[in-house]
């Protein structure tokens, strides 16, 4: 096989993402008190502000699994507050982040923001939220390593730019899950090439058994299965990786068909150009923003109500649907905006400056974080000249089966070039047995090609 690809193989790594979303309606649920209860007054289990916002605009914190019978019918049929255009930008300017605001200038004709009532809808499991609570005095933060923490978000009482970061990091995905992708990357022409994987993720920092980390913790086994098109077909890649990658890189192994025999790959970091996105993507922009977080400086500018990607539930109906050819729902520039659903939460904004001494294509990174679900919904990134040159979306919803908040869609948008790449999850499921670690394991490549 060529080394064309083993790098296409590498670009499987694109779904980590998982993506965390939230907010429910006084009338859908009722509170659970027992979620609520041994916090600090006025905060949800995983930090965020319990309250809703003085208009009313963003509502109190609900979340439950007594939201499950109804959340889902009441996010499909709920209706339209407001659209924002190129017609109308200057009046909710200010309520965007400069990332939508740079999308729609760019997209005039096309680029659209539908804006519905807040939901605050993201929701855990019990066993997380009691190890949530024990690490606001177990974690511990050195020189850029995460230590002590339990599995939950290390840092769930903190407004540091770098623990904020970290909670992105490390936020609940479920233990182990499967999932069935679609990748594409669309430029301004009818003709690109749609790569459907198979991903498996056990998420061994959430293994509840295990006692307060330490500096060798491992964060997660990755297996990912390229499905078509049929010229890659059974090419496999495999990664484990750590909490603190600035100090343990991620390995990695790749499967290669045509050859029949399991290779040992480089690490894939920081501004290596994944090739399946034609470069579009960066590797550490899957999920956003992932591995070591030592290159930049963070600091918090703010947090702020703003109007972002939430709930997308209609748009995980699409990606599903095997009747919906591409064109449909990946128009030239952007995702169809009809199938998209925006919302006003408050976010953490986080700045991160490139390191003196450290190189990367991204001078500066701001990073849109949900209060509630702690993943980042929204990147912008610049380059040397200070100018935004490309703009991240995630598009996630809250998946009851985990539970919790995870990807539907992720979206990286080249400004410049006016082109972009589309990973969307097909389909989720949730293992309630874990699997054995000898699965993820090099030995096992060749026996999981066969199957």
């Amino acid at each position: 096989m060529k080394i064309q690809n083993v790098k296409i193989i590498l670009q499987q790594y694109s779904v980590l993402r998982s993506v965390l979303l939230a907010l429910v309606l006084t009338l859908l649920i009722t509170p659970s008190l027992s979620l609520a209860a041994g916090y600090d007054q006025g905060l949800t289990p995983f930090g965020a502000e319990y309250g809703g916002n003085a208009d009313g605009s963003i509502p109190e914190w609900q979340g439950g699994n007594r939201n499950v019978p109804d959340l889902d019918v009441t996010l499909r049929e709920s209706e339209l507050l407001y659209k924002v255009d190129a017609k109308n930008l200057g009046k909710y300017k200010d309520v965007l982040p400069e990332g939508l605001v740079k999308l729609i200038s760019r997209y005039p004709n096309s680029m659209k923001v539908n804006v519905y009532p807040t939901y605050r809808t993201a929701y855990y499991p019990e066993w997380v939220y009691g190890f949530a609570k024990k690490n606001i005095t177990a974690s511990n933060e050195i020189n850029n390593t995460v230590t002590g923490a339990y599995p939950a978000p290390p840092f769930i009482h903190t407004n540091q730019g770098n623990r904020l970061v970290w909670n992105h990091l490390l936020t609940y995905k479920g233990v182990y899950t499967e999932l069935r992708t679609r990748e594409v990357t669309r430029r301004d022409t009818n003709k690109y090439i749609t790569f459907n994987s198979t991903i498996s993720l056990y998420l061994s920092y959430y293994d509840r058994e295990r006692g307060p980390s330490d500096i060798d913790q491992p964060y997660i086994y990755y297996l990912s299965k390229i499905r078509s098109p049929s010229r890659y077909a059974g090419g496999i890649l495999l990664l484990h990786e750590q909490v603190n990658a600035s100090l343990r890189p991620r390995q990695g192994w790749v499967y290669l068909p045509g050859q029949r025999r399991v290779m040992r790959i480089p690490g894939v970091d920081f501004d290596s150009p994944m090739q399946l996105s034609e470069s579009v993507r960066f590797a550490d922009e899957i999920n956003l923003f992932n591995g070591s977080i030592d290159h930049y400086n963070w600091r918090t500018i703010g947090k702020k109500e703003l109007v972002i990607p939430y709930n997308n539930i209609i748009l995980s109906d699409k990606i599903s649907r095997s009747d919906l050819e591409d064109k449909h729902l990946m128009t030239k520039h952007h995702l169809a905006p009809h199938f998209l659903r925006y919302e006003k939460h408050r976010v953490w904004v986080v700045e991160g400056i490139l390191k003196t001494g450290k190189r990367h294509a991204y001078k500066k990174r701001r990073f849109y974080i949900d209060e509630d679900s702690w993943l980042i919904l929204l990147a912008e990134n610049y380059d040397k000249n200070d100018e935004l040159w490309r703009v991240s979306i995630s598009y996630s919803k809250q998946y009851h089966q985990l539970p919790g908040v995870f990807s539907v869609a992720d979206t990286f948008h080249d400004l410049k070039e006016g082109v972009y790449f589309f990973q969307g999850i097909e389909n989720l499921t949730s293992k309630e047995e874990l699997p054995p670690k000898a699965s993820f394991m090099p030995s096992a490549l060749r026996r999981n090609a066969i199957r």
